[in-house]
C-alpha cells in the first residue's frame, strides 16, 4: 500500500496557496484581499496559512519571492562574445515576465502607492541580486559599474512602468501597449539602446 509523503503533501499545499492569493489578488485587488477568501479559493483550511507563511503577509511575500522577476532570474554565464545578446534576452523575459501577471502589477501599484516596499526582506534580495548582476556584466564588459548601473535602471525601470501604464491606457508614444506588436517594438528598443552601448565599448 502507498504512503503518503507529508513533505510533498505540505509543498503541494503551499503552491496552492501562492497560486491561490494570485487570482484572489488580480479579482479583488490588494486593499480586499483577506484570508478567509484565500484559503476558500485554494480550498484548504485557513490554519494552514498561519501554519506554513505566518500570516497574510508571509503567504503575499511568498508570491512576490516566487514571482518577481529579479529574485528568481539566473543571468546565464556568458563569454564577452555572448554578453551582448544575453542581456537583450534579459530584458526580454522581464517584459514577458510583468506583462503576464496582473496580480504582480497590482502588488507593484501598491509599493508606488505607499512610496515603501511591500517586504524589507524582499526588497534587500532585488537589491542584492540586481547589484550582483550589474558587477558581473561590468567585469566583462570593463565599463564603469556607475554606467552599467544606470542603464539597467533606464531599461529596467522603463519596462515596469510600461508593462503598468499597460493595465491604464492603450497607447504610450503612439505604442499599442495591448499588442505583440507593440511590445515587440518596445524590446527592440531596448536591443537598440543595448547595441549602442556596446558600439561604445
Amino acid at each position: 500500500m502507498a504512503t503518503k509523503n507529508p513533505g510533498k503533501d505540505k509543498e503541494k499545499t503551499k503552491h496552492r496557496l501562492i497560486e491561490a492569493v494570485g487570482r484572489v489578488l488580480r479579482t479583488k485587488g490588494f486593499q480586499k484581499i483577506k484570508v478567509n477568501e484565500v484559503a476558500t479559493e485554494a480550498r484548504v483550511s485557513k490554519i494552514l496559512i498561519y501554519r506554513y507563511f505566518g500570516d497574510l503577509e508571509g503567504l503575499i511575500d511568498a508570491y512576490i519571492r516566487q514571482k518577481d522577476f529579479w529574485i528568481s532570474y539566473q543571468f546565464p554565464k556568458a563569454s564577452e562574445g555572448k554578453i551582448q545578446e544575453a542581456i537583450k534576452q534579459m530584458y526580454r523575459e522581464q517584459i514577458q515576465s510583468m506583462r503576464e501577471d496582473d496580480a504582480f502589477k497590482e502588488l507593484h501599484l501598491k509599493e508606488l502607492a505607499d512610496k515603501k516596499p511591500l517586504s524589507d526582506e524582499v526588497e534587500k534580495i532585488r537589491e542584492s541580486n540586481g547589484m550582483e548582476l550589474i558587477e558581473k556584466v561590468q567585469h566583462i564588459t570593463q565599463k564603469p559599474k556607475k554606467e552599467v548601473a544606470a542603464l539597467a535602471s533606464i531599461l529596467g525601470g522603463a519596462i515596469t512602468y510600461l508593462s503598468l501604464y499597460e493595465a491604464m491606457g492603450d497607447e504610450f508614444n503612439g505604442i499599442d501597449l495591448k499588442s505583440e506588436e507593440g511590445w515587440e517594438q518596445i524590446a527592440q528598443g531596448c536591443d537598440l539602446l543595448i547595441d549602442l552601448w556596446f558600439q561604445s565599448i
